[in-house]
């Protein structure tokens, strides 16, 4: 339908989106295996979130009788690993600060997503579940209160020059 069109480009645009944060949520889990523990607890959890609303997002693009853009995907993919290259004072190692720029990351990303969530309930779509959509956008809170609580502490530490150490 033609007056779907730029709903699919939408959805595509949101499933690009958590395909990057996939990647950046698997990155940094990685990274905090054995080292940081609540962090990597964090991650595993919300890595299977991301899944689980990925595969949301295919859903509602499946009723639209779409799929992903390939291209868009493509772009996610190198956009994440391109987001690797920091300059962030370690030429091959983490910095004190990766952990924290990674959480902001995600912190904004997932109030984006919220977002997007609203504004496929307000589009209403007589396809779509109303509360399921609902479901998502109180995960997209407190996903975000979860990042927000990690964090700050997180934040206080690096900014004040201590090296962070790991809260397991």
């Amino acid at each position: 339908m033609d007056e779907d069109r730029y709903l699919t480009i939408y959805l595509q645009d949101h499933l690009t989106a958590a395909t990057a944060g996939i990647g950046l949520t698997r990155r940094a889990k990685d990274a905090a295996a054995g080292r940081d523990e609540e962090l990597h607890a964090f991650y595993a959890a919300f890595e299977d979130e991301l899944l689980e609303e990925r595969g949301r997002l295919l859903q509602l693009l499946r009723v639209l009788g779409a799929g992903p853009n390939t291209a868009k995907a493509v772009a996610a993919t190198v956009g994440e690993r391109l987001g690797r290259l920091k300059l962030n004072g370690h030429l091959v190692s983490r910095s004190p600060y990766s952990d924290l720029v990674e959480l902001e990351g995600l912190s904004i990303a997932v109030q984006g997503k919220r977002l997007g969530w609203i504004a496929l309930q307000e589009r209403a779509h007589p396809e779509f579940d109303a509360a399921d959509l609902e479901r998502l956008v109180r995960q997209a809170e407190d996903q975000h209160e979860r990042l927000e609580a990690l964090r700050r502490p997180r934040a206080a530490r690096v900014l004040a020059g201590l090296t962070p150490t790991p809260t397991s």
